[in-house]
């Protein structure tokens, strides 16, 4: 696939939402007129053009995505739902009175789960695709860049300069065969940073975390990779499947188990990449020095060059590809719009909203950072955005995932109560945290709260080395009277002794709860229903 970079201007002749390009698919050829209405194109072109590539944008998308995931990424969605907000006004008027109607936010009168379909996967794939070929354009130039500065410093250190020389030489050439494909303009040493876009391994401790939740509910889970991890969820859900599982079920527990591994990965960050070069360099430099002292040989560094480094640092473990970086969305994210200037700034063509950094190339002092006793050095300008771009990042994610969860439990207090399907997180002998898997809800719990409508409920892993699991004990049904009968079959349900039914709670066990409001508060409580209870299925 080549690349080309440079600053242009594309004229639309049509413009599809996820919806429009899904119907435009699946539309016959011989019914594309019936869209003229709902999909506009401008002369001239037409519709049948616009459909034809689409469909293969979609076929390469799915060539794309197959080789991605052949290649090792893992595939982890997250539960997003959308909420319906319109006001009861609104709702009861009429379509023409649109302002009004956009004007308004009401309580919420219900919600969906977004659901990811072709044009999602066709749109997320060229994204991608997008983002990678931006980095490793990026990536070479610095790497490029520190070449040249390398050989102009240590022109005087001959050791020096043949083993960085050798470092550098393989990782050159490699990225040097993969840019031949990249035309662009005469290229200069970028003034305005390099901001890639990192996802550390999970650390060990979480991951053993997840084998032995895993291992608790009977699963083996494989962490040593992202393609290990999502080989081993495929193989849970084909396992579940052998055992003819329902569908429903299998994919409440799928969700389940998406959740805890989601858990334990570590967040994606932005960096600076010069400020990771630099500190590569100068740890080879301190080598050279100690060794030197000792011993008249060649400086003794790692075989790994310091590019590979940067390589293993820089590496995207979701998508488990060495570079990656944020560029087609500079309508939703800042740090897309930096990378953008920065790739003008590499072709001759950018624009800045700030003074050049060959006229101001420091944020400031050391003592105007950290205080007049500091003697740290001044902070580079695209390391302060980095940083920002993570903070916002973390905020912006916890906000979303607070409003979800507010606005699901306001819904839930105007409806009184609902009931659902939920899957154990995890359980001792006095907690228990659940999850809702139709629409992403975890709730921590009292087991004695949890179980309170129970006759009794009694913890079973009483050795340390057997997994948890929780025996709950009901009377059995109710009389059924309450269930609306006549007073005659009340009496004759009322001489008969209630049968004695169990619920086993365990790790991944699933299990009816009714969910409610909080009169205290705007959070949801669950209570635990016995097991002939009926659920939303």
């Amino acid at each position: 696939m080549s690349v080309w970079f440079d600053r242009s201007v594309i004229r639309s002749c049509a413009k599809l939402s996820y919806e429009d390009a899904l119907v435009l698919m699946e539309t016959p050829d011989n019914h594309l007129d019936k869209l003229a209405s709902r999909i506009r194109v401008s002369e001239p072109f037409t519709i049948a053009n616009v459909k034809r590539s689409v469909i293969y944008l979609d076929m390469l998308a799915q060539k794309m995505r197959k080789r991605r995931i052949d290649n090792g990424a893992l595939l982890l969605d997250k539960i997003e739902l959308e909420f319906d907000l319109t006001s009861k006004e609104d709702a009861s008027s009429s379509q023409s009175d649109s302002v009004s109607q956009s004007s308004k936010a009401g309580w919420p009168r219900g919600y969906k789960t977004k659901q990811r379909n072709r044009a999602h996967y066709l749109i997320e794939e060229w994204m991608l695709a997008a983002n990678q070929a931006v980095a490793r354009f990026l990536f070479h130039q610095v790497i490029q860049q520190k070449h040249r500065d390398i050989l102009r410093k240590t022109e005087n250190s001959p050791a020096t300069k043949a083993t960085l020389i050798a470092a550098v030489g393989t990782n050159l050439a490699m990225f040097g065969s993969q840019m031949k494909m990249c035309k662009h303009r005469g290229s200069r040493p970028s003034s305005l940073g390099t901001i890639l876009r990192r996802h550390p391994a999970p650390h060990a401790i979480k991951m053993n975390e997840l084998i032995q939740i895993a291992e608790s509910a009977g699963i083996e889970m494989e962490t040593s990779s992202a393609a290990a991890i999502r080989t081993s969820l495929d193989a849970y859900v084909e396992q579940l499947r052998a055992k003819g599982t329902p569908e429903l079920e299998v994919e409440t527990l799928s969700t389940a188990l998406s959740y805890l591994t989601y858990m334990r990965m570590q967040m994606a960050l932005y960096f600076n990449v010069e400020d990771v070069v630099n500190r590569a360099i100068r740890r080879v430099r301190s080598d050279e020095s100690v060794t030197s002292a000792s011993s008249d040989d060649l400086p003794t560094v790692s075989q790994e060059s310091w590019e590979s480094s940067l390589l293993r640092f820089s590496h995207h473990f979701g998508l488990n590809v060495p570079l990656y970086t944020h560029f087609t969305s500079p309508i939703r994210r800042y740090a897309d719009l930096l990378v953008h200037r920065q790739l003008g700034d590499l072709l001759n063509c950018g624009h800045w909203s700030y003074r050049r950094p060959n006229q101001t190339s420091k944020v400031g002092s050391a003592s105007e950072v950290y205080g007049k006793n500091s003697t740290l050095p001044a902070i580079r300008k695209p390391t302060i955005q980095a940083a920002w771009c993570n903070r916002m990042r973390r905020e912006t994610r916890r906000a979303q995932e607070e409003c979800q969860q507010l606005f699901l439990t306001a819904w839930i207090k105007s409806v009184g109560s609902i009931q659902e399907n939920a899957v154990v997180l995890s359980l001792s002998a006095s907690k228990i945290q659940l999850l809702i898997p139709t629409c992403g809800l975890v709730i921590n719990h009292q087991l004695a709260t949890f179980c309170r409508e129970a006759s009794g409920w009694q913890s079973e892993n009483e050795e340390e080395s057997k997994a948890p699991s929780i025996t709950v004990t009901w009377e059995g049904r109710k009389n059924l009277a309450d269930e609306g009968e006549n007073r005659e079959e009340k009496n004759q349900g009322a001489d008969e002794k209630p049968a004695e039914s169990i619920t086993k709670l365990s790790i991944l066990s699933v299990c009816p709860v009714k969910l409610t409001c909080s009169s205290r508060g705007f959070y949801a409580k669950a209570k635990l229903l016995p097991p002939w209870s009926s659920t939303k299925t």
